[in-house]
């Protein structure tokens, strides 16, 4: 089976069978693919600037287990409503998403696109922010974190 997709999105999938007395030569051309896609792995632009929002969310991925975050940008414009049951229900909380790079433990970079909840008040404002989701774990060269 495979697929091509960009992030979580994929835009093809299928499957293939592959016949003949070795499978080496695809192995080789696997791990090359492989290290092309790891060259050329780029984090996602920021779409919102808010330092001090940033700053929170720094504290909660280092409250989380994370390694020092290297690098963090918020991918969304804006924040997105969560109703309780769609159309023009009750607004229950909102989110929103940020990429976190760091530095892992083999001493390869990774970033992951994270999730970022408040929750609705009952006074009509929104409570303090919360990590919600970890993404997949994307490697990243460190050449590349910043651009």
């Amino acid at each position: 089976a495979f697929s091509a997709k960009h992030f979580d999105e994929i835009y093809a999938a299928g499957t293939i069978t592959i016949e003949g007395p070795s499978f080496s030569q695809y192995t080789a051309l696997h791990e090359q693919v492989k290290a092309a896609e790891l060259a050329n792995a780029r984090m996602p632009d920021a779409k919102m600037v808010d330092k001090a929002m940033e700053a929170t969310m720094r504290k909660l991925l280092a409250n989380a287990g994370w390694p020092a975050v290297v690098r963090l940008v918020i991918v969304d414009k804006d924040w997105w409503l969560d109703r309780s049951s769609g159309g023009d229900s009750p607004i229950v909380s909102r989110h929103i998403e940020a990429a976190a790079a760091a530095k892992d433990s083999d001493g390869s970079f990774f970033y992951k696109n994270c999730t970022f909840h408040q929750r609705k008040l009952i006074s009509g404002g929104f409570g303090p922010l919360e990590l919600t989701n970890q993404g997949m774990k994307r490697k990243i060269p460190a050449a590349n974190i910043n651009k």
